[in-house]
């Protein structure tokens, strides 16, 4: 029987988050074993769902802590010498405490979903096992002169290591890939265009009915979520005091990396429904979330109204929220300079209902995992 490592990055939850899904469909459909190598807090997760991950992820440092810290020092999600200095220093004390651990060769293939450990590791590297990158992103650009030096030293050091994957899975939007200038120069390529996957799988979203009751929600109930790290919590603070004077229910997630959350009128969602909002998406009749990818693409699959909010500088986010409001009428992309619009495009949103989603996300969850098999019987 296969075995299978997962290592997932600790920036936020959506890696961890889209991870999961394709573990399950590797067991369920492959009869694979599956193991998880996930930093804090993507561990926690994934206790939320059964899952242990291998010890050595424990002691591993997060990176979401550096993120968090960043953006609420600079206010802004461009990276820095600063920045990229901190998390480096993280990465190669976590790479050596993984090396020390985890035997490679264990494993028949590994999948490292922005697993910056892992593209540390000269071990892993040069291991026989094979070896699958999911990213959803490959370049990091530079639109300001400030942006060129840590620009091209990030892609330098990516694209250096990404020669000894056997695959390169994007998880992005199309045009994203299209976009990237590496990949428009490389003539023969190992990307897998895996196209946008879910957070969940199609079995696990509960219908409205169901959602509702275990929500608590009653009349017009809006979802406002903060993804996985704190950076969005002032833009939260915001929100909820603003949709506070209406007549709507506020509900709000908050993610990993805040622990006690109160406001007037907003009832935080406790317990597993922290780690488990994917499922009840369909309770609500409107979602404000950031434009963290895996956060998209659980509204894009569900087709409830989506208000997506990018972070002020982060270029992931921003390209999210242009390429998901162009292609999906039920996405709506809102600056945080224009919240004041907030209550009038949540009452048209309302009118004009929720749509069936876009299933074409699980399809794509599917063909990874054949991908994945695929590469094993290569």
């Amino acid at each position: 029987m296969a075995r299978i490592l997962i290592a997932v990055s600790s920036v936020g939850l959506g890696h961890v988050a889209r991870s999961r899904p394709l573990g399950v469909l590797l067991e369920r459909i492959y009869g694979f074993n599956v193991d998880y190598l996930a930093p804090p807090p993507t561990n926690m997760y994934l206790e939320h769902y059964g899952i242990k991950a291998l010890e050595a992820s424990s002691r591993l440092s997060s990176l979401s802590k550096i993120v968090d810290e960043y953006y609420t020092l600079k206010k802004s999600g461009r990276i820095g010498f600063t920045m990229m200095l901190r998390e480096h220093r993280i990465i190669k004390e976590n790479s050596k405490i993984v090396d020390d651990y985890i035997d490679y060769e264990h494993y028949d293939a590994i999948l490292a979903d922005e697993s910056w450990e892992l593209l540390e590791s000269k071990k892993f590297l040069k291991s026989n096992t094979k070896k699958i990158f999911m990213t959803d992103f490959l370049e990091y650009p530079y639109r300001r002169l400030a942006d060129i030096p840590p620009a091209l030293l990030f892609n330098r050091y990516l694209w250096k290591r990404l020669g000894y994957f056997d695959l390169i899975a994007f998880v992005g939007f199309p045009d994203k890939l299209r976009l990237t200038r590496k990949v428009r120069r490389m003539k023969n390529t190992r990307i897998f265009p895996a196209g946008i996957i879910p957070p969940m799988l199609e079995s696990e979203v509960l219908d409205r009915n169901d959602a509702r009751r275990l929500v608590g929600a009653v009349g017009k109930s809006i979802l406002v979520s903060l993804g996985g790290t704190s950076a969005g919590l002032d833009l939260m603070s915001r929100i909820c005091k603003i949709l506070g004077e209406t007549e709507y229910n506020i509900h709000i997630a908050v993610g990993a990396s805040v622990e006690n959350y109160n406001v007037d009128a907003c009832k935080t969602l406790g317990g597993d429904l922290k780690f488990k909002v994917p499922f009840i998406l369909k309770a609500f009749d409107v979602i404000i979330s950031l434009s963290g990818l895996s956060s998209l693409a659980a509204s894009i699959s569900v087709g409830i109204p989506t208000i997506t909010i990018p972070l002020p500088g982060h270029f992931e986010q921003e390209e999210n929220a242009i390429l998901a409001s162009r292609k999906y009428n039920w996405i709506t992309s809102l600056s945080p300079s224009r919240l004041n619009e907030i209550k009038s495009i949540i009452e048209d949103m309302i009118q004009r209902g929720s749509s069936p989603g876009d299933r074409v996300l699980y399809d794509n969850q599917a063909n990874i995992v054949k991908h994945i098999y695929g590469i094993l019987k290569a």
